[in-house]
C-alpha cells in the first residue's frame, strides 16, 4: 500500500472490465448524440445494439444514467442527467445556431401536438399552437403566437413566429423523430406552403430525460411538485441512506461532471466533487475517461477534460478556424497575460482587446468593421470561453476567470493571407445571436 493512500474495502468501485472497441465507439457517440439512431449512423447504432448490455452496465455504474435500445425502431437512448446543469435554458443548436427561448417553446408545442396526432399538416399544426397559446397567454404561462398576420401591419412579427416554428421542426427533423413530405425550408419562404408533417412516436416518447408524467402519480393542478416527481434520482438522500448509496451518489454526480463538462473544480469539500479529491476516486474517474476516449488534464482544484478525436463533443475550441473562434483565443491571450488573470473581465475590456487588433490587422473581420460590431463580436468570443468553461458569466457583459485560464497559452501569429471568407452555413443576418 502507497503511503498515505487511504485503504478500501474489496467491493470498492471500479470501471469494470475492458470496453470492446466497438462499445468504446459508440459510448463515445452516445456522449455526443443520446438519441442514436440508425440515420445518424447505421454502424454505430449496430455497435450500441451488439454491445447493449455492457454500456447499460458502464453507464448505469459510473454515471447513473440509465440506457436502452430499441433495435426494431432503429434507435438507442442514453438518458443523461447534466452534473451542472446551466442557470438558463439549455443551448440547443439547430443548424449550428443557438434556439432561442420561443423556438424552445414552440418546441414543446410540437411534441404535445404530435403525441396525441402523429401525422398532422403544417397549417393544422400551426392552428392547434396558437389556440394552445391564445388560452395561456393572459395568464402568462405561454408567449403569445401568431404566426399569421390577420391584422395586415404585423408581417415581420408574423414571419418571426412561423419561422419559430420551422426551426423546431428543423431540430426535430435532425434527431430524425419527425419527417416532412416536403422540404422544411419551403415553409419558411413561402407562407402559403403547406406540408405533412411525420412523427415516429417511439423515438418522440424518447426525447424525455425523465419517466414518462403519465407514469408517475403527479398532480396536474400541482405544477410547483412536478420538478421533484420527474426528477426523484437527484433528490436528497434520506437520513437513512446507507454508506454504499451516499458513495455511489458521489460518485455518480462527480463522473457526470468528468463526462459532461470541459472543465471542473474539483473541490474536496464541495459534495459534489469529494469523490474526485480522494486517490481512489481520481484513478476511477480517469480510467473511465480514458474508456471514452477522454483525455483528462488534472490539477488539485481543477480538472480540463478533452475529446482529441472529436467523437464525444462538438466543441472545436480552440481548433476552429471561424473568426468568433480566433476572437476567442486572442481574448484568451489578453486575459492570461494580465498582471492578474483571474480578474473580472468586462465588455468594455474585450472590446478595447479586439479594437486593438482590428487595428492593427485592419484586414482581419473586416465585417465586423462596423458601429457596434466589434462588441458584438466580443460578446460572441467570450461566449465561446464560457461554452468551454474558461470563463463564466455571472451578470450580463461581466465575466470571471475559472481555474482553467492556468492551463492556457496563446501565441499569435499574423499572415497578410489571413483568411476572412465566411462559413459556408454562416448567416450574417444572425451576427446578433
Amino acid at each position: 500500500m502507497i503511503a498515505n493512500d487511504p485503504w478500501w474495502p474489496d467491493d470498492a468501485p471500479t470501471t469494470g472490465a475492458e470496453l470492446e472497441p466497438e462499445a468504446a465507439a459508440a459510448m463515445a457517440a452516445l456522449l455526443r448524440r443520446p438519441l442514436l439512431t440508425v440515420e445518424h449512423d447505421v454502424d454505430l447504432l449496430q455497435y450500441a445494439v451488439r454491445h447493449g448490455d455492457q454500456l447499460a452496465r458502464w453507464f448505469a455504474h459510473t454515471a447513473g444514467w440509465r440506457f436502452t435500445t430499441h433495435s426494431h425502431e432503429g434507435f438507442v437512448r442514453l438518458y443523461k442527467r447534466r452534473g451542472d446543469p446551466p442557470a438558463g435554458r439549455v443551448m440547443l443548436r439547430g443548424r449550428d445556431r443557438p434556439a432561442s427561448k420561443l423556438v424552445l417553446t414552440v418546441l414543446c408545442l410540437v411534441c404535445e401536438q404530435l403525441w396525441r396526432q402523429p401525422e398532422m399538416e403544417f397549417t393544422e399544426l400551426q392552428r392547434e399552437i396558437v389556440a394552445v397559446c391564445a388560452t395561456e397567454a393572459e395568464a402568462g404561462t405561454l408567449p403569445g403566437f401568431h404566426p399569421v398576420d390577420a391584422g395586415g401591419n404585423q408581417h415581420g412579427r408574423a414571419n418571426g413566429y412561423r419561422l419559430a416554428l420551422v426551426q423546431a421542426l428543423q431540430l426535430l427533423e435532425e434527431w430524425h423523430v419527425i419527417s416532412s413530405s416536403d422540404p422544411l425550408d419551403v415553409a419558411a419562404q413561402d407562407r402559403g406552403a403547406d406540408m405533412v408533417i411525420m412523427a415516429r412516436r417511439e423515438r418522440l416518447n424518447a426525447l424525455l430525460a425523465c419517466p414518462s408524467p403519465s407514469l408517475l402519480p403527479i398532480d396536474i393542478g400541482d405544477p410547483d411538485s412536478h420538478v421533484s416527481a420527474l426528477c426523484g434520482d437527484e433528490s436528497d438522500l434520506p437520513d437513512r441512506a446507507s454508506a454504499h448509496q451516499r458513495g455511489e451518489r458521489r460518485r455518480h454526480t462527480a463522473m457526470r461532471l468528468v463526462l459532461d463538462e470541459p472543465v471542473l473544480a474539483a473541490d474536496a469539500d464541495e459534495e459534489s466533487t469529494r469523490f474526485l479529491a480522494t486517490p481512489h476516486g481520481r484513478r476511477f474517474a480517469l480510467d473511465a475517461a480514458a474508456d471514452a476516449g477522454l483525455v483528462c488534464v488534472v490539477r488539485p482544484d481543477w480538472w480540463m477534460v478533452a475529446d482529441p478525436g472529436g467523437a464525444s463533443s462538438d466543441i472545436e475550441f480552440p481548433l476552429g478556424r471561424t473568426q468568433e473562434h480566433q476572437a476567442a483565443l486572442l481574448l484568451l491571450k489578453e486575459i492570461t497575460e494580465r498582471p492578474d488573470p483571474s480578474a473580472p473581465v468586462t465588455v468594455e475590456d474585450a472590446e478595447l482587446w479586439l479594437g486593438l487588433q482590428r487595428a492593427a490587422t485592419p484586414w482581419w473581420a473586416a465585417r465586423y468593421d462596423k458601429p457596434g460590431a466589434t462588441r458584438r463580436l466580443a460578446r460572441i468570443a467570450a461566449t465561446v470561453l464560457t461554452d468551454v468553461g474558461i470563463l463564466r458569466c455571472p451578470m450580463p457583459d461581466l465575466w470571471e476567470p475559472t481555474g482553467a485560464v492556468d492551463f492556457w497559452q496563446v501565441d499569435v501569429s499574423v499572415s497578410q493571407n489571413f483568411d476572412n471568407r465566411r462559413d459556408e452555413n454562416e448567416d450574417p443576418s444572425n451576427d446578433d445571436e
